[in-house]
């Protein structure tokens, strides 16, 4: 079965220039603007970014 992917926006939303991400969801812009249109597994790739980024 293919879970829909949910975005991680939670409403927070501070874009830190100097490492081009939001701090609310560790999205880049790019990331941010494309979800709608993203596949499934893009979304899944988004989200092992995002998880690595909130390590980092």
């Amino acid at each position: 079965m293919n879970v829909p992917v949910p975005s991680p926006c939670n409403q927070d939303c501070h874009y830190d220039a100097a490492l081009e991400l939001c701090q609310g969801c560790f999205r880049t812009l790019d990331e941010v603007a494309g979800w709608m249109d993203m596949t499934e597994q893009e979304r899944r790739d988004v989200m092992e970014r995002v998880t690595r980024r909130r390590r980092a």
